[in-house]
């Protein structure tokens, strides 16, 4: 709120940028906040789709990924039906 006063800004975006591949410079987290104006040119998200050829189906990966990290061991605790063993 207080850039938002202080400086005008018609709104803010907080950006993280987390590995190389991020463009992130030194690994360490981090988070820009970012003034913005209505008519300030710059674009918040990609206009264009990455030429990086990915797996097939990603999200059905990470769906499954994901699924099975919540029913195996999150750091000391087991996860079973939603609740730490």
């Amino acid at each position: 709120m207080a850039m938002r006063t202080t400086l005008d800004a018609s709104g803010a975006n907080v950006l993280n940028a987390n590995g190389p591949g991020s463009e992130q410079s030194v690994q360490h987290l981090h988070f820009h906040v970012v003034p913005r104006w209505a008519d300030d040119g710059v674009p918040t998200w990609p206009t264009g789709r990455s030429g990086h050829r990915s797996i097939k189906d990603p999200e059905a990966r990470l769906f499954a990924i994901l699924n099975r990290s919540a029913r195996g061991t999150l750091g000391q605790r087991t996860v079973r039906a939603g609740r730490p063993a």
